[in-house]
């Protein structure tokens, strides 16, 4: 789909307009009755569906950023923290940002999401604020 081809995770298994006008006038606590979620879909769908689906727990989507950090893309990560111009902004101090790093590569704190946000960042300021 066009949105796959731009990284976008969407879903849409209703696209009856009707059905979802219907479900916008459904009260909250009989959508989600006991704090339960899809609590009427899985009544609705119960005699459609096999059991095993109805009771299936959520599961997640887990990117292996942690463990990608650590491995094939640790290198990438010190140089993209290294040689970002955030440091010209005297808000970060490049030893405490790569002590993250170093904390993280060597097992002895799990530091990617600081560390995933703080690329992002670098990577946006050197496109939208370095050139200013």
């Amino acid at each position: 789909t066009m949105t796959m081809a731009h990284g976008l995770e969407t879903r849409v298994p209703f696209l009856d307009y009707e059905l979802v006008e219907f479900m916008t006038t459904v009260p909250e606590e009989v959508k989600f009755r006991g704090g339960r979620l899809k609590y009427l879909l899985k009544k609705v769908m119960k005699n459609r569906l096999p059991q095993g689906i109805i009771e299936r727990k959520k599961a997640g989507w887990h990117i292996p950023i942690a463990e990608w950090f650590r491995g094939e893309l640790k290198d990438y990560v010190r140089e993209v923290l290294m040689d970002t111009r955030l440091y010209e902004t005297g808000y970060f101090r490049r030893n405490e940002i790569l002590r993250l790093a170093d904390e993280h590569i060597e097992g002895k704190r799990n530091n990617s999401f600081k560390l995933w946000g703080l690329m992002i960042l670098s990577q946006w300021y050197e496109n939208f604020m370095a050139s200013l």
